[in-house]
């Protein structure tokens, strides 16, 4: 992508795994480098966590190239390489569950090229798209760009929608949406025994998303107050995805609120600067 700040190039990486296809919204993205011909070219930097309405969640930043014989901020026509560093995820960042336990313990590299043209260039902004005037200002989002448009195959950016959780769902309106603080919507699914609790009890899943589009909301800090009382742990599970969750025991008629301590680490791409950020606490029976 070409911003148009000082004309650089915008870096956007999305990472899942192989073996289950499943997006990780997790932040692990280190260093970033491009080289030309060997040759390292721009400033070295570790990509930004975000979020847009059409890329999901991502990693990005903006680079500007500065180089030998070339006056400009674009770089100079030609092939270059892309070498990206992936941290461990470990307890310290996210705990995994199912078939994610005990792996992605190590740090990694990810390396591809990509060719930089004016003809290139050229097609990525007639490829621009913008909304028809007498929809801008309204209550919407953009449709999440698909694997197809972007190229190769890729595993959805979305989460699944509340009624594919299982369990018991809970604080649902009479319209039969979720739980909601300041735009982002919340699925809270209570299962009565769950192999992501101790002796396969209760566990409370919350499950944050952006509306319209069920775009993961990471690096949340969540926690409960009522009969079940502490914080939530981001977790990631081949089964349930990326959630937030906690051992529970819900009796009948339990009542708790589900409190928003601190709102997503993300930056956000347009339409979003503004949302999930100050979130009250839901309340929420079961």
């Amino acid at each position: 992508m070409i911003t148009s700040a000082g004309q650089s190039l915008h870096f956007m990486f999305m990472i899942w795994d192989a073996q289950t296809e499943q997006l990780l919204p997790v932040n692990v993205a280190g260093p970033m480098r491009v080289y030309n011909d060997e040759s390292l070219v721009g400033r070295p930097g570790r990509p930004w966590p975000m979020i847009s309405q059409g890329m999901g969640f991502h990693f990005g930043d903006n680079r500007q190239f500065a180089s030998d014989g070339h006056s400009g901020s674009l770089p100079e026509e030609g092939t270059y390489e892309v070498e990206l560093q992936l941290r461990p995820i470990n307890d310290s960042v996210v705990r995994k569950t199912g078939q994610f336990a005990g792996r992605f313990e190590e740090t990694v590299t990810a390396t591809f090229e990509f060719e930089f043209t004016q003809e290139k260039l050229e097609t990525v902004n007639e490829r621009t798209e913008t909304f028809d005037e007498q929809r801008r200002g309204s209550a919407a989002a953009a449709e999440p760009m698909s694997g197809g448009k972007m190229g190769r195959n890729m595993p959805a950016m979305v989460l699944p929608p509340a009624e594919e959780y299982p369990g018991e769902l809970l604080g649902q309106s009479v319209d039969g949406n979720p739980p909601n603080s300041h735009d982002a919507e919340f699925v809270v699914s209570y299962l009565d025994d769950s192999r992501l609790a101790p002796d396969d009890t209760g566990y409370l899943l919350v499950s944050p998303r952006t509306p319209y589009n069920r775009i993961p909301l990471p690096e949340i800090t969540l926690s409960v107050e009522g009969v079940v009382d502490g914080e939530l742990t981001e977790t990631i599970d081949d089964e349930l995805g990326h959630h937030y969750g906690i051992p529970a025991d819900l009796g009948e008629s339990a009542s708790f609120d589900l409190v928003v301590d601190s709102p997503p680490q993300v930056a956000r791409h347009r339409g979003y600067q503004t949302a999930f950020l100050n979130m009250p606490p839901m309340s929420i029976e079961r």
